[in-house]
């Protein structure tokens, strides 16, 4: 049996419980209770919801939580029945939380909140579930039985079902997460992308050389360097879609603040080692027969009137040839591929869509626009899989 998890959903299918009218001497399902409703009465039936079901989730503890009975659910991605168990869990301080599994079949499968949606880890043996919540968000923890052998006929949906062995679900609080103060600043090398995504600042710290100019770049998001005196930090620079200039020596602290909907990507650079095109900072103008590549930043300001990019091959393109055969060696059909690359278009330092063969931009008046040509390299493989030949990848940006 191999045990995976579930894709992360923005929202989880709603665990609908199913009523029929009871036609005599057949009984109800266990989930429903009735009360009984007299002729010209307002009294309702009251449905009790089974616990642990999406509709009535178990609060779970920081410690052992014990799972005896699971609920049947019909699974959104499957089509077919499968044992649920939910549960709410409250963390009293932010930080990383440990879920622990007794069973390997019953495990975490999804965790999120109205404001979150968290990704963890396991550890190797997949018993073991590791994520970052924030204190007092009430969380829904998910638990799914993947022991496909359980025979579910003759179970309704919303029913449950009573494991053979009772399972137990461990919570534990295990510290702050890296990064989450300067205290525990994840290690940086300089040079390196930085790029945090999500609403949780994030620190990182490095070790400035004496007499050395650096440029600090923050791209779609605000970011700073700071040093730390007596246990206070100093603030040294400080970027917002944009970039500075600083020399310091010593331990320094990189801080970024991401927003909810979006990405922050930071660079610290020795300024004396940017050639042209090498950075943002130093980008280029888009040369006259528009070819773009190797990993360099290009850069264009519009005049007065709107203009549009596109990206297309370049002149002479490397022309991809695939013979597809049948079992006897007769050629079917051929396959061709002209080979060109993608490009990065940032609106200023914000990032603002991505340009591949045949696509088209609109640049707005008077802006300034930089273009990112990876350096990318495309490899031709014969049958056995060994790279025969390979091709820088270039392409030709079109503003007009």
């Amino acid at each position: 049996m191999t045990k995976f998890r579930t894709k992360k959903l923005l929202a989880l299918l709603a665990v609908g419980a199913v009523m029929t009218t009871a036609a005599a001497g057949v009984a109800m399902s266990r989930n429903f209770s009735s009360a009984a409703a007299f002729a010209d009465s307002e009294t309702e039936d009251v449905v009790a919801t089974v616990p642990g079901s999406e509709e009535s989730p178990v609060t779970a503890i920081e410690g052992e939580n014990t799972i005896k009975k699971m609920v049947v659910r019909e699974s959104p991605e499957m089509g077919v029945k499968e044992l649920v168990y939910y549960m709410t869990f409250t963390p009293a301080k932010s930080g990383l939380y440990s879920f622990a599994q007794s069973d390997y079949n019953v495990v975490v499968g999804e965790i999120y909140s109205e404001t979150d949606l968290p990704y963890g880890d396991w550890n190797e043996n997949m018993t073991v579930y590791t994520v970052e919540l924030t204190e007092n968000i009430p969380y829904t923890v998910l638990v799914i039985n993947y022991d496909w052998e359980i025979d579910l006929t003759g179970y309704e949906v919303g029913s449950e079902y009573t494991l053979p062995v009772a399972a137990t679900i461990t919570i534990g609080y295990k510290g702050v997460a890296a990064g989450r103060t300067w205290q525990n600043a994840i290690p940086y090398n300089v040079g390196d992308s930085i790029i945090v995504q999500g609403n949780k600042d994030v620190w990182y710290s490095f070790t400035g050389v004496a007499d050395t100019e650096y440029y600090f770049i923050s791209m779609q998001g605000t970011a700073s360097v700071s040093y730390v005196f007596r246990g206070t930090t100093i603030l040294l620079v400080e970027a917002t879609s944009g970039y500075e200039t600083f020399s310091s020596a010593g331990t320094l602290y990189i801080h970024v603040t991401p927003s909810e909907d979006s990405f922050v990507e930071v660079q610290v650079l020795e300024a004396s080692k940017q050639t042209a095109g090498s950075c943002i900072v130093t980008a280029e103008a888009i040369p006259e027969n528009g070819v773009v590549g190797g990993g360099k930043w290009y850069k264009h300001t519009v005049g007065e009137s709107e203009e549009s990019v596109s990206l297309s091959p370049i002149d002479n393109a490397p022309v991809i040839v695939t013979e597809y055969k049948d079992e006897e060696g007769n050629v079917m059909f051929t396959d061709t591929y002209t080979i060109v690359g993608s490009v990065k278009v940032y609106d200023g330092y914000n990032f603002l869509d991505l340009l591949f063969d045949g696509s088209t931009i609109t640049l707005e008046a008077e802006k300034t626009y930089y273009f990112f040509a990876p350096d990318d390299v495309y490899q031709q493989w014969n049958e056995e899989g060994e790279v025969v030949k390979e091709y820088d990848v270039q392409s030709k940006l079109v503003i007009g």
